[in-house]
C-alpha cells in the first residue's frame, strides 16, 4: 500500500513540476510580446492607445498565469502534509487491536458490493467489486 502511494504522490509532484516549467515557458514569451510593444511604441510604429490595450491585455495574461504558478506549488505542500498524516494513519493503526480495527473499518465502509464471483478452490480472488464508503 505505501509504494501504491508514494507512486502516486511521485506522479503528482512530477506533473507539478511540469506544469509549473510551462507556465514560466509562457510568462516568458508574453513578457518578450511586452518588451516587442514597448519598442514598437517607442519607435512611433503603434498609437498610445493601442499600446495601452494590448500591453493591458499582456499584464493581464501575466496576472493569470502568476495565478496559476501559486496553484502548482500549492499541490505539493499539501502532497507532503497528507503524506504526513497517512504515515500517522499507519503508525496509529498498527497500534490498534483485532477489535479497533474492526470497529474502524465497520464505521468507515457502508457497503461492498461483488460482481462475480471466481470459481471455488481456484485460488482466483475477487476482481470485480465496489466499495461504497459511510
Amino acid at each position: 500500500m505505501s509504494r501504491l502511494i508514494a507512486s502516486y504522490f511521485a506522479e503528482f509532484e512530477s506533473r507539478s513540476a511540469e506544469k509549473g516549467y510551462d507556465i514560466e515557458k509562457k510568462k516568458k514569451s508574453i513578457n518578450g510580446k511586452l518588451n516587442r510593444m514597448k519598442e514598437l511604441y517607442i519607435d512611433g510604429m503603434i498609437e498610445k492607445t493601442e499600446f495601452l490595450s494590448r500591453a493591458a491585455d499582456y499584464q493581464n495574461q501575466l496576472d493569470q498565469l502568476s495565478i496559476q504558478q501559486d496553484r502548482c506549488r500549492t499541490p505539493s505542500q499539501a502532497a507532503q502534509e497528507i503524506r504526513g498524516k497517512i504515515d500517522s494513519f499507519q503508525e496509529g493503526y498498527k497500534n490498534l487491536d483485532r477489535k479497533h480495527r474492526q470497529e474502524l473499518w465497520q464505521r468507515l465502509i457502508l457497503r461492498i458490493e461483488i460482481e462475480g464471483r471466481p470459481r471455488p478452490n481456484s485460488g482466483e480472488s475477487y476482481s470485480n467489486f465496489k466499495v461504497t464508503f459511510a
